[in-house]
C-alpha cells in the first residue's frame, strides 16, 4: 500500500519524500522494494528512513530493509523514501526475502 505516492505527478523532477507503507510485516523479516516511476523506469532513490527497521540499504531503484523483531506489534511499517523520480504504486513492487 502506498500513501499518495504519485502526488498527482505535479512535482516534475523536484526531490520529494514519499510515505510508503507495508501492511502485515512479520518480525525479523526482510523485504526488497523495486521502486519505479509511472512509466516503469527505475527510480532514483536518495534516502530511506524506517522506524521499525534494523537496517536499510538502497542503491539505484532498489531498497532492502530488515525489520526488527517488534515489527509484528504494528500492522503497518512506514518508510520515508526520498527521490527525484515520481514514484508509482502501479509499477513498483515489494517482495519478501
Amino acid at each position: 500500500m502506498f500513501d499518495n505516492i504519485s502526488n498527482n505527478f505535479h512535482t516534475g523532477d523536484v526531490e520529494m519524500t514519499y510515505n510508503v507503507q507495508i501492511f502485515g510485516t512479520a518480525g525479523s523479516a526482510s523485504y526488497t522494494l523495486d521502486m519505479k516511476d509511472m512509466g516503469g523506469n527505475d527510480a532514483n532513490i536518495q534516502n530511506v528512513t524506517c522506524g521499525y527497521c534494523t537496517s536499510t540499504v538502497f542503491e539505484g531503484s532498489t531498497v532492502q530493509i530488515d525489520v526488527n523483531k517488534d515489527a509484528w506489534k504494528s500492522t503497518l511499517i512506514n518508510l520515508q523514501i526520498t527521490s527525484d523520480s515520481q514514484l508509482s504504486p502501479h509499477t513498483s513492487s515489494i517482495t519478501t526475502n
